[in-house]
């Protein structure tokens, strides 16, 4: 790998942890102190109180029609709490944000 690919190789790994760091202050700001990320678990995905059990797991068993009760009873270490946040979450990720251009960027374009 040539200096330039590896510049730009750790370039994008900066973007990257600066958006895992936005992704985390943002959650807590939420009051989503459910919602864990760690590395060393499940690779990073948003996770529920540092468990393996992945917030997408929890989000696609609710879209899919599973009661609370039955996911409670199915995963007996989660808690309805767990449950909420993990939609809210999903909620807040699925936000649409619309950036109107300005002159400027539209005369560049």
């Amino acid at each position: 790998m040539s200096r330039f690919g590896l510049y730009r190789f750790l370039e994008a790994v900066a973007e990257i942890m600066a958006e895992i760091q936005s992704i985390l202050e943002s959650s807590f700001m939420l009051g989503l102190d459910r919602i864990t990320f760690d590395p060393r678990i499940m690779a990073g995905q948003a996770c529920i109180r540092g468990m393996r059990i992945p917030v997408s797991l929890v989000v696609n068993l609710v879209a899919n029609g599973k009661p609370v009760e039955k996911i409670l009873e199915e995963y007996p270490d989660l808690e309805p709490e767990d449950i909420r946040q993990s939609l809210l979450y999903a909620a807040w990720l699925t936000q649409e944000r619309v950036y109107p251009f300005t002159n400027a960027e539209k005369q560049a374009s």
